[in-house]
């Protein structure tokens, strides 16, 4: 199924990697971290599947899951990209990184330690050992191991298992492939360590033993940083002198990529904070540098929290380019970094997708709307259920049904349901699940916090809600907004409270009545309401809906209204819609009713039926409200002509 609603995206890493021309010459301009934000499922990895498959053979790029990755030190991680990035690649040939080999086969040496003088002849001799294409191709074997695990399969290439089979060769002939042969570039590396102005050495040899000293106790933060620091000043000048000494540089109008994606473990936040240290500290000496390297990662919101700060502003989709990126890149840290939201689909675009299903004829727009009610938009459980139905097409009215299919791909016994959960929950720890669920009942992260702070119905510690409430679970629908559960999670997690016993201390009930209680406290009615729908206590909303219209702006109660039924519920039986109606009824009970129901994404279809009493409903009591006749009936006018699109 192809990819939907990302144009912009790719738009965007299209426009940071161009090389405006200065003359007749492309120049490279100073551009951030490009970070697509969103959370698991949200088509992160698509779009950098997208990116790679527009790159291959047209940019030189590398790309590296750090999911996949193990401890990798940042500039070991350095070594993938290398890998990838010297392939062969159209009119830029080969990308070469003789100062960045020449650092890693200094590290890679046995040095006397005590002997200053016997360990620059060590070096010495190791360097004229290496000219040795041979000793060269050792040297790649014994390196690469470790951090190969990290690379998607290269084109050309059969996968991870057998790369480090073709990685010597791939290196070597980036190395080998100047015309002025082998020595030269091998000595143009080595040269460059004793033009660095850090250790106090003496020539290009001292530095490279000072660099494998240093290395050889990274037990000490200092050493660490330096060396990796280092090692990232010498890729970036590779890559500086790649596109500036070659002899087709002039063509070369657009930056090489780097492709990253899961950057929230651990060695994806080092790698990034290591490589923008590089970059600040290069800018700050020379204040004219940049490198020819556009790199976009992917993060579910960890990322910009740790880089940026909690509640940091990310761009949307909608405005985000260079123009908007330097609007943001006044501050310190702003100019290194561009946070950029990925937008959920829309339901024209879900529609779009069912309709290259081919399925029966007049069934597409019922089974768009019904998905997007469900997924709101979340691409991966829309490709999720979209799969299913193409597979299994059957009744697709209720999704219960669909959720409850073989998950297509997936493993035997598992269902669809299992499916997204095992994918939005992928890495969750499995003993704050059932915290989690109960969290669900929450409308928003102010409310679960609470919740978790003050009812006593969690069993986690105070450290562990920091992973009950990491970004990618909790994210803002609006800037400004207060974060709210995903979406498609939040309901997968309320069917698991709804099934636990009536008298679990944390059940359906108790949870749901705490949030109540404490909503009264604090004069929130909409949040009282809401509760107390969701617990069934039909009477006590529709008594306090009857007595706010008359009382407060049309346009406030549709509000209060709105927020009151979109509240869970814990239905357990098949019966439809229709025959949870209460039969001739007050309108006020029949409106919030049957809005309740038509909110449940869950429900056993008969669109139509509800549609059209909702609309009987909003004209019976227009006449009651303040000031609100003719917005009151513009909505009812609204839910018949929805009513006709399900016939």
């Amino acid at each position: 199924m192809p990819l939907h609603g990302r144009d912009q995206a790719l738009k965007l890493v299209r426009g940071f990697m161009e090389r405006p021309k200065e003359g007749h010459t492309p120049r490279s301009r100073r551009s951030p971290v490009v970070v697509f934000v969103g959370p698991r499922g949200s088509g992160k990895t698509a779009l950098l599947d997208e990116l790679a498959r527009r790159l291959d053979q047209q940019v030189p790029y590398a790309r590296v899951d750090f999911e996949r990755m193990d401890g990798a030190a940042p500039h070991e991680v350095l070594i993938a990209l290398a890998f990838e990035l010297n392939r062969q690649c159209g009119t830029y040939g080969r990308l070469a990184f003789p100062r960045f080999v020449v650092g890693e086969l200094a590290i890679d040496q046995e040095l006397d330690v005590g002997d200053r003088a016997v360990a620059r002849a060590q070096i010495e001799r190791a360097l004229e050992e290496y000219r040795s294409v041979d000793r060269l191709r050792e040297f790649f074997r014994r390196l690469v191991p470790d951090v190969l695990s990290g690379m998607a399969a290269t084109k050309g290439v059969p996968g991870v298992q057998v790369a480090g089979e073709y990685l010597p060769d791939l290196l070597l002939d980036g190395i080998t492939s100047r015309r002025l042969g082998r020595r030269v570039v091998l000595g143009k590396g080595q040269s460059w360590y004793g033009e660095l102005d850090r250790w106090p050495t003496d020539g290009s040899v001292d530095g490279l033993v000072e660099l494998n000293l240093r290395a050889r106790r990274v037990d000490v933060q200092e050493n660490r940083s330096e060396v990796d620091e280092v090692l990232f000043e010498a890729f970036l000048a590779d890559l500086r002198d790649d596109y500036g000494a070659n002899r087709r540089a002039g063509k070369h109008s657009l930056n090489c990529v780097v492709l990253l994606d899961n950057v929230d473990t651990t060695d994806g936040l080092d790698f990034l904070a290591e490589l923008v240290r590089v970059r600040r500290q290069r800018t700050a000496e020379e204040d004219t540098w940049v490198d020819p390297l556009t790199v976009v990662a992917t993060s579910r919101g960890i990322l910009p929290t740790r880089v940026l700060g909690t509640g940091a502003p990310i761009a949307t989709l909608a405005v985000a380019g260079i123009a908007d990126y330097a609007t943001r890149s006044d501050d310190r840290l702003g100019r290194w970094w561009y946070p950029v939201r990925l937008r959920d689909l829309t339901e024209p675009e879900i529609l779009t997708m069912v309709k290259a299903l081919r399925l029966r004829e007049g069934t597409n727009r019922r089974i768009a709307a019904a998905v997007y009610q469900f997924t709101r938009g979340h691409p991966g459980a829309t490709r999720l259920i979209l799969d299913t139905v193409a597979e299994q097409p059957g009744d697709v009215d209720d999704l219960r049904l669909v959720l409850g299919r073989p998950e297509p791909g997936g493993p035997d016994g598992t269902t669809v349901e299992d499916g997204l959960r095992r994918r939005l929950l992928r890495a969750f720890p499995d003993d704050l699940i059932d915290d989690l669920v109960t969290c669900s009942a929450a409308r928003d992260m102010n409310q679960a916090a609470r919740l978790a702070a003050h009812s006593g119905l969690l069993e986690c510690s105070r450290e562990d809600l920091k992973t009950i409430f990491q970004p990618g679970l909790w994210d803002s629908p609006e800037e400004g907004q207060p974060a709210v559960l995903q979406p498609v999670l939040r309901r997968l997690l309320l069917q698991t409270l709804a099934a636990r016993k009536p008298d679990d201390p944390a059940g359906w009930r108790q949870v749901h009545g705490w949030l109540r209680a404490r909503a009264v406290e604090e004069s929130d009615l909409a949040h009282a309401l809401h509760s107390a729908l969701a617990v069934g206590d039909v009477e006590y909303v529709v008594a306090e809906l009857t007595d706010q219209l008359p009382r407060i702006d049309v346009a406030e109660w549709l509000a209060l209204l709105r927020a009151v039924v979109t509240a869970p519920n814990a239905f357990d039986d098949m019966r439809t819609p229709m025959q949870r109606l209460p039969r001739r009824t007050a309108p006020m009970t029949m409106l919030s009713t049957a809005l309740w129901l038509s909110a449940d994404p869950l429900g056993n279809g008969q669109r139509k039926a509800l549609h059209t009493s909702i609309a009987a409903s909003y004209d019976a009591i227009a006449p009651l409200s303040l000031n609100g006749l003719a917005v009151l009936q513009a909505a009812a006018e609204w839910h018949r002509r929805e009513s006709r699109l399900w016939e």
